[in-house]
């Protein structure tokens, strides 16, 4: 039980960490207008639970098409709950309303 408890803490870290950097990175390419960002490649990154992770963000016609993790060295069990959240960012086009914790709860 207390080893569960743990290892929830540590990828609640790696996913609060991934968050941080999208939304960082997302904050980057945030255009005039609140509807859409501005296109082009964004790379950013944040330390996560056991390693940096660095990312790469495309935005094409306004929107975040594709995030692609270039960097990290994170254990493969939390690596695997945290990057759950990738696709979830890209179909919501920003990291608001994004449940990490849903993911970790799974």
């Amino acid at each position: 039980m207390k080893r569960s408890r743990i290892d929830q803490k540590k990828a609640l870290c790696a996913v609060l960490s991934t968050a941080v950097l999208m939304n960082s990175v997302v904050t980057v390419a945030f255009a005039e207008s609140t509807k859409s960002y501005k296109d082009g490649v964004y790379e950013g990154q944040a330390r996560g639970y056991k390693s940096d992770i660095a990312v790469s963000v495309t935005v094409s016609d306004g929107v975040i098409s594709a995030i692609d993790v270039t960097g990290q060295n994170e254990t493969p069990e939390f690596w695997e709950r945290a990057s759950a959240i990738i696709p979830k960012i890209i179909e919501a086009n920003t990291t608001e309303g994004v449940d990490m914790q849903a993911d970790l709860q799974a």
